[in-house]
């Protein structure tokens, strides 16, 4: 027996509303986040689309690729035209088609006026396509104060029109509105028309197979990067050489023209990537055909040269991919900040290592993910290759990271403590766990992290950071915040429970890991939030601390993916009770040539940060690089009156800073000789014998 069921009324079905503007915005979000240029976009997404159509896909012979900036009043208009290139041929699919089937490798007008459908592979031996998806398109309209573009090409062989006659010429256009993007086309001597017509007769139609995208009413910012001011070459043609050096190097001609005037795009790398060195100081390192499991680096080049500081964009590893610069790998991670200025490069890969870096290059065109398991080996060896160049041709040492042995451990706790006591006996950090009404006026404030992390961590027993066998934390979980104002940020989260004293990870790994995305200027909310019972297999006697931390997943704003971005700490004592609270929390060792060259902290002696433990206390981290530290003797001693010594020029400040007035009088605080007189009088005698020989007993 058949029984009939109600259903819904297709007459009530209703296609889901997308607002396509808002996703497109966020789609510039992506490319503002690497390149703030919308000019720099336009030529690497133009170019690129040119030269992913050329014919002769080995030689590129007779391709050629114009960028146009008409400033007539009529219709000033930016045009993109390619030659040696099949123009948009093939078919323009409905609705239907596309739902049913995708649109082959010969469907090009189909694809350029779609979206997200894939590139079928190139050709074998031909290198791949660059572009994947089409999301370029868009980034054309976004040059447009009217978000939109006009586009004509001319096919090597006829096709039948709309009126159905064979006609070699046709037009489009697309144009950006909230919820759609509808495109329309003509062919034939109408499209002729309409083009005279849309442009106002200042352009004629397209003499030659090819394509032409036209953009009216650019930007002012984009129009403004074609300008070359007081002799100085324009910024479209410094970008455009930056990004396709590579194959202008082979014979590829890109030819900027304003309003009639001409110029090729001359090759960068004689002045960028000189086969020779210039000088005796300047160092060229090559190597090619380097065997990796997935295939060949071809060729690995590097330049120092310690005479001159090199341009911004061209610092670091030049990323190559199908004669494109999709990014540059930085070296201050490999070699440190110092050598930054001096060193440019670039590595070219063959075709299947090409296929193994675009698994892990970001989606639009500006970065790689380092993380990305397809480029583990891509990566370790760059890495090598750039240690082996400055090993051997700089005489760089790797720094080393000694081991924290528990002994160390425990005398930098005995000097802290030691410090602590003595700034008690002046009146100084008592308590260290009280909320000071005081704000700290003379030092700037600190501006918020574009990323952070926080930590939250309920303590079984409230205002008590001991912890015993058996008992557990309720709740332990972190959340991060975006401060950016336009760009979405994917970041790693890790939360891990370290031992102080062994630096060890308990557990053997994170208890937690996640990967998310965190939108502009939000925050996650809790993020994990689960209970940590303490057990005594796992844990012994002694002080530790829950550490989250996060890492960049995608490039934005110059950072790199896998750069640590933030880093939040709770410390808890098992079974023992936490030291007395005091002005100082901790004092930590560090690498300050490990900081950018712009930070003005690398050349002090020590810094303060607010303490993570309590309100008023402070961490103070000091200069292992520093000439003083280096020679301050090899004494056991020697360490924890060096630490002490600079921790009286710290407690000093911070005295002067928050207007506690204990070592440091109101009066001599105002003027400015006397203050200097007092510091050096309270640092003289809380170095004398009496304070001194305290650690000595430690």
């Amino acid at each position: 027996m058949e029984i009939n069921l109600t259903d819904f009324n297709p007459a009530h079905d209703q296609e889901m509303v997308i607002n396509l503007k808002q996703n497109i915005d966020q789609l510039i979000d992506g490319y503002e986040s690497h390149e703030p240029h919308i000019s720099h976009w336009l030529q690497k997404d133009g170019i690129q689309n040119c030269w992913d159509a050329r014919k002769d896909r080995t030689n590129a012979k007779g391709w050629m690729c114009e960028i146009a900036l008409n400033s007539n009043k009529k219709f000033p208009a930016i045009t993109i035209t390619d030659s040696g290139t099949w123009g948009l041929t093939g078919d323009r699919f409905t609705q239907d088609e596309l739902m049913s089937r995708d649109p082959g490798p010969d469907e090009r007008w189909t694809r350029f006026e779609n979206l997200n459908f894939v590139n079928s592979p190139a050709p074998k031996s031909t290198g791949d396509y660059l572009g994947s998806r089409g999301r370029g398109k868009f980034v054309l309209s976004a040059a447009s104060e009217n978000n939109e573009i006009y586009y004509d090409t001319v096919l090597d062989k006829p096709f039948w029109g709309i009126n159905g006659t064979q006609v070699y010429y046709r037009i489009g256009k697309r144009k950006l509105e909230k919820t759609r993007a509808p495109n329309s086309y003509e062919d034939g001597e109408l499209a002729k028309q309409v083009l005279r017509d849309k442009t106002k007769g200042t352009m004629k139609p397209l003499s030659h197979t090819g394509t032409r995208i036209i953009i009216p009413k650019p930007k002012k910012e984009v129009i403004d990067d074609f300008i070359n001011r007081k002799g100085h070459t324009p910024d479209i043609a410094k970008f455009i050489a930056e990004t396709w050096w590579e194959i202008i190097d082979s014979g590829a001609k890109i030819i900027l023209n304003k309003d009639g005037i001409k110029q090729q795009i001359p090759r960068l790398s004689p002045h960028i990537y000189p086969d020779k060195p210039f000088s005796t100081e300047q160092k060229i390192f090559t190597q090619s055909n380097i065997q990796c499991k997935t295939g060949k680096i071809l060729k690995f080049y590097i330049n120092f040269d310690p005479s001159k500081e090199i341009p911004v964009r061209y610092r670091g590893i030049a990323i190559q991919r199908g004669g494109m610069n999709i990014c540059r790998k930085s070296i201050v991670g490999i070699l440190g900040s110092q050598y930054e200025p001096h060193i440019t490069g670039y590595v070219k890969f063959d075709d299947s290592l090409e296929g193994e870096l675009k698994k892990a290059e970001g989606v639009e065109h500006y970065s790689i993910n380092w993380r990305h398991k397809s480029v583990d080996e891509i990566d370790s060896v760059l890495n090598k290759l750039v240690k082996d160049f400055a090993k051997n041709d700089l005489g760089w040492t790797e720094p080393t990271l000694p081991r924290v042995t528990p002994a160390q451990r425990r005398q930098t706790e005995n000097t802290v403590r030691t410090a602590n006591e003595i700034l008690k006996s002046a009146g100084f950090g008592i308590g260290g766990k009280t909320s000071s009404t005081k704000t700290k006026k003379h030092r700037p404030p600190i501006p918020p992290k574009d990323i952070s992390v926080t930590l939250n961590a309920e303590f079984p027993k409230p205002g008590s950071e001991r912890i015993n066998f058996g008992e557990s934390f309720p709740k332990i979980g972190a959340m991060i915040e975006n401060n950016l104002k336009s760009s979405d940020v994917k970041v790693g989260l890790r939360i891990m429970v370290l031992s102080y004293e062994r630096d060890t990870v308990i557990y053997g790994k994170p208890i937690h890991v996640e990967e998310i995305l965190v939108k502009r200027k939000s925050h996650t909310g809790d993020l994990y939030m689960k209970p940590l019972k303490i057990e005594n297999r796992l844990f012994t006697p002694g002080r530790y601390k829950i550490v989250a931390d996060i890492a960049l997943l995608e490039s934005y704003g110059g950072k790199l993916p896998g750069e640590k971005l933030d880093e939040a700490s709770i410390s808890f004592w098992v079974e023992t009770d936490p030291p007395e609270g005091g002005l100082f929390e901790d004092f930590i060792a560090t690498e300050f040539s490990r900081f950018p060259v712009s930070d003005p902290k690398r050349d002090l002696r020590s810094y303060v940060e607010e303490g993570k433990r309590h309100k008023d206390t402070y961490i103070m981290y000091y200069n292992t690089d520093h000439y003083d530290f280096l020679h301050m003797g090899s004494g056991k001693k020697d360490k924890s009156k060096y630490e002490y010594r600079l921790c009286l020029a710290e407690a000093c400040l911070i005295d002067i800073d928050v207007e506690s007035y204990n070592l440091i009088k109101k009066e001599d605080a105002k003027d400015p000789y006397q203050c200097a007189v007092k510091m050096k009088s309270v640092i003289d005698k809380m170095t004398g014998k009496e304070f001194m020989e305290k650690f000595d007993a430690n």
